[in-house]
This record gives C-alpha cells, sequence and structure tokens, in this order.
C-alpha cells in the first residue's frame, strides 16, 4: 500500500469459536520538500549562470556537487537535476539551460566626422543609446573619425 494522504488502516480477525480481535494503524504520509530551482534558462555560448536549488536541507546535483547552488557554463544545452531533501524524503527536480549559438552581431554606426568646436579646436563627440532585439539597452560614444563602438 502507498496512501498518498495519512490514513488509518484497521483489521479485524475472527477465530474458529467467534472471537474476534481488532487493531488500527496510522500511517502518517509527509509532505514532501517543497523544491524549486532558480538561475538563466538561456544563455549565449561562454555565458555563466547559477542555478540555485531550495526547499531543502541538503542537495544533490546531477554533477556531484552537494551544494545547494552550482555554477555552469554548458558548451550546449544540457539538463541539470537537483534531488532536494528534507527530513521527511527527497524531491527530484530538472532544469534545462538552453545555449544559443547564434553568433553576437557587433553595431556600428557611421556618421560624417564630428566637427571642430570653435572654442578650443576640439572635436565634438556624440554619445548614442540604442536597444538591440532582445538586449538591454548599450552605450556607445564616438571617436574622432565619427565611428561609434559599444561600451
Amino acid at each position: 500500500m502507498s496512501p498518498s494522504t495519512s490514513t488509518t488502516y484497521s483489521v479485524t480477525v475472527t477465530d474458529g469459536n467467534g472471537c474476534e480481535s481488532s487493531t488500527s494503524i496510522m500511517v502518517t504520509v509527509n509532505a514532501l520538500p517543497a523544491a524549486t530551482i532558480m538561475g538563466d534558462t538561456e544563455l549565449c555560448v561562454g555565458e555563466t549562470t547559477r542555478l540555485t536549488a531550495s526547499g531543502g536541507t541538503s542537495y544533490l546535483w546531477s554533477n556531484g556537487v552537494t551544494a545547494y547552488w552550482i555554477d555552469v557554463t554548458p558548451a550546449v544545452s544540457t539538463t541539470y537535476t537537483v534531488t532536494v531533501t528534507d527530513g521527511n524524503g527527497a524531491s527530484k527536480l530538472s532544469i534545462t539551460v538552453t545555449v544559443n549559438h547564434h553568433r553576437q552581431r557587433r553595431s556600428w554606426v557611421r556618421t560624417p566626422p564630428p566637427r571642430r568646436a570653435a572654442a578650443g579646436n576640439r572635436r565634438q563627440r556624440l554619445r548614442v543609446k540604442f536597444k538591440h532585439h532582445g538586449d538591454s539597452k548599450s552605450t556607445t560614444n564616438s571617436d574622432d573619425h565619427g565611428r561609434y563602438r559599444n561600451l
């Protein structure tokens, strides 16, 4: 028997003379750890993420690490599994980290060279903010030839 909730089991035995004897036992089912895994699940080649498990008192990752966290730098998409244990038992969870193999594009903006300022005969540099699809904002500065580079 494998009850999913706490249950009382009873048995009654009757002998050939009609005498009965009964007993009961309570089987308590404790909840398994409410385990979770957190971390970035999409990376570019060469990036590292920290996977963090919680909800237990001990942890065992599929790579043998027994800490509650692991830092991973997968070369290909990889599934990591952790067994989270507490006083009531163990829960096993998995997380897949997907590695994006597309090359990251460099962005250049070409403009005419900055004009020389009247006072001090210095070139004016421009600061530009732009957003790549799916990336956070990047800031660039122009060089003395009107080219921009990522900061």
